[in-house]
């Protein structure tokens, strides 16, 4: 697949992905991920503040990456229907 058509496909995953249907699954799921990272950085030793801030950086990084990672798109539209059709 050419670049431009995967990040066109990835820009429209993201767009929907962060709309209002969606963002609150995913500002939950990132806030979890968020606490868990930072809980086991912190039992590995790090001091807290290294902890929060390197989760930090995992967490938004996650964030960044997330359009690229899900699924192909005609699987979100279907994904979007049902949400839509449930609210």
């Amino acid at each position: 697949m050419e670049l431009r058509n995967y990040v066109a496909r990835a820009g429209e995953t993201g767009r929907i992905l962060y709309s209002k249907n969606f963002l609150p699954y995913v500002a939950l799921a990132s806030g979890i991920a968020f606490i868990v990272t930072t809980a086991v950085f912190h039992a590995y030793g790090r001091t807290l503040l290294d902890a929060v801030k390197e989760s930090a950086i995992i967490t938004t990084m996650a964030l960044l990456a997330l359009p690229f990672m899900v699924g192909t798109q005609k699987n979100l539209k279907d994904l979007e229907l049902l949400v839509n059709r449930n609210h």
